[in-house]
């Protein structure tokens, strides 16, 4: 398993020898199809964590985490845990879920967690004081520096948490949250190069909270301290600057320097390599960083299929199947297929020859049960197409106007959930009245100056609604809260908002339309590699700024359990079948 291979972010249940099936969800009870560990890390979705534990084996994630520096928890043995490890099955302490995670600050290597630094007598004479030592080196730096880096990418946390959240500090810093599945713990960890803060927030009782996640807990919290902490060893603010606690935190390195940004290895053992960018909100990315000693000459584990293909890091794709089909026209009152396969021997006109496209899922385990469907997609092994027939391309002597397509709407995953309107650029009270119009009554504003928001403070003016959580078109379940950031006032200016009444609002702007779920179709067969996207996914987070979003994959209708097989084709300059890219 690599940066390249494809999570699949869909319902899976695993069938657990001897115990009851497992079907994890995400927190947000939504579904996001392919996803690759960096999305699904910087995003926290529970399903391809579950994924990945089951790649590893649970066996040997246990040694690792004890390696790590959680020493004294998970100790009841390998056949205690199963898959659910990963979401909240397993105890940990805070201070070693924390020195763990000290352990990627430190580029893998262990350091012990000291309680007393220094000890002296009543007239500040030191007895005894800590000696730093280096660490035993109990993870390969290359792969340490990966995973970092995508802990620090604030771009690939976008479709969850949107840009320039809490988790996006004024220096660079890793973090990760966590929430268990009975909402009982809300983690957050993260470091720079220097220090490393844990954070977690519960209830004392073990009582489950009120579906508190992480960003809104712990999340809120350690951004404060961590900004904190900077202010603290900020040599140019005398105000702030703490000389002491500066000296702690620069003892171990060279010159008696912090190093304040994460730097890959200098021996060439991280490569940046081309790879497929997956469509949609949870790709994007053309590139990716690879351990060198993961690459045989210039492959490496398959996108989307098991761990023994391979393939080319060249940017090309295996995401896809392509099929040669016909075009249905679409006659109102008449009920045809959009699409049907070209019956052995017949000829077509050119113009209604297309390619579609399904995506190439893994080979079936005997152990899981998965349904290929998320929102705005699905997926199969071929599409469903009728065999072509004379009828279908029967046209009356005076056509009438096709009517537009369908939109499917959403429906809510727990009664009383309500979509998250679009309100960026909305002013706070009118974004406060179109919340309370949708039933929600738990808002948080949280209003921002122009350190925090450099990139976007002078797009908006003052008390105007910059970034949301959750983000535009995701669920807000019964009794959750909602975060408004808000962009403060000007510089010096401090007086309060002006609340200016708004027209009362019973439903929510309308979220952004689900992807079409039939295939996508082209004038021109497309190449092997290269498929054509349909309409955006749903609920796209709009970035603070104007950068390219990408588009949804093509979406086929519901298959059936086999595939049909193609007839051979006599088709004018048609080219062949693109196969499945492997």
């Amino acid at each position: 398993m690599t940066p390249a291979t494809v999570l699949w972010d869909v319902p899976t249940v695993f069938l657990a020898e001897g115990g009851p099936p497992y079907a994890p969800k995400n927190y947000n009870g939504r579904w996001n199809g392919p996803v690759r560990i960096r999305t699904a890390l910087a995003n926290s979705l529970n399903m391809p964590a579950v994924r990945a534990l089951k790649y590893a084996g649970v066996a040997y994630t246990l040694d690792l985490l004890d390696r790590v520096g959680i020493r004294s928890g998970l100790k009841r043995g390998t056949s205690f845990y199963g898959l659910s490890l990963t979401l909240g099955g397993g105890e940990v302490t805070l201070l070693e879920l924390t020195t763990a995670y000290n352990t990627l600050a430190s580029n893998g290597q262990y350091l012990p967690p000291t309680a007393i630094l220094k000890i002296t007598d009543n007239r500040g004479h030191v007895l005894e004081s800590y000696q730093f030592k280096a660490g035993h080196q109990v993870v390969d730096p290359s792969l340490v520096s990966i995973i970092t880096d995508i802990l620090s990418d604030d771009k690939a946390r976008t479709p969850i948490w949107g840009q320039n959240s809490k988790l996006k500090l004024s220096q660079p810093a890793a973090v990760k949250t966590g929430t268990s599945e009975d909402w009982r713990d809300a983690w957050t960890a993260g470091y720079t190069p220097y220090v490393t803060v844990g954070v977690w927030s519960g209830n004392n009782n073990n009582e489950q909270t009120h579906q508190v996640e992480s960003l809104q807990g712990g999340g809120m919290i350690w951004h404060n301290v961590m900004e904190e902490i900077f202010a603290w060893v900020d040599e140019t603010n005398p105000q702030t600057y703490h000389p002491e606690f500066h000296q702690v935190l620069k003892t171990p390195f060279p010159g008696d320097t912090l190093p304040r940004d994460f730097a890959l290895p200098g021996d060439g053992s991280v490569v940046r390599r081309p790879i497929c960018a997956i469509p949609g909100a949870f790709g994007g990315y053309d590139t990716e960083l690879f351990a060198r000693k993961w690459l045989s000459g210039t492959d490496a584990i398959s996108s989307t299929s098991q761990a023994n293909q391979r393939l080319k890091l060249d940017g090309s794709c295996d995401f896809y199947r392509h099929y040669t089909a016909i075009r249905v026209p679409q006659v109102e009152g008449r009920d045809t297929p959009r699409y049907c396969r070209p019956a052995a021997g017949e000829k077509y006109p050119t113009n209604l020859i297309t390619t579609i496209s399904v995506w190439n899922v893994p080979t079936p385990e005997p152990d899981t049960r998965v349904s290929y469907q998320w929102a705005g997609g699905s997926a199969g092994s071929s599409p469903y197409l009728p065999l072509c027939t004379s009828d279908m391309f029967y046209v009356p002597s005076t056509p009438t106007a096709t009517p537009p397509p369908l939109v499917p709407t959403p429906r809510p995953p727990v009664p009383g959930a309500v979509r998250m309107p679009d309100l960026i650029g909305v002013g706070e009270a009118q974004a406060r009245q179109i919340l309370a119009g949708s039933g929600v009554q738990n808002v948080h504003v949280d209003h921002q100056s122009r350190e925090r928001i450099p990139d976007v403070f002078d797009r908006y003016g003052p008390y105007t609604v910059v970034s949301t959580m959750p983000g535009a078109g995701n669920w807000i379940y019964p009794g959750a809260s909602v975060i408004l950031g808000v962009r403060g006032p000007d510089d010096g200016q401090s007086v309060a908002p002006t609340m200016v009444p708004a027209s009362p609002q019973t439903e929510p702007p309308t979220a952004p339309a689900l992807a079409s779920t039939s295939p996508p179709e082209a004038t021109s067969p497309a190449p092997p590699t290269e498929v054509s996207p349909t309409s955006p996914p749903e609920a796209e987070v709009p970035p603070a700024s104007p950068t390219p979003a990408p588009t949804e994959p093509p979406a086929p209708s519901p298959l059936p359990p086999e595939p049909l097989p193609l007839p051979d084709l006599d088709l004018p300059s048609v080219p062949s079948d693109g196969g499945n890219g492997e």
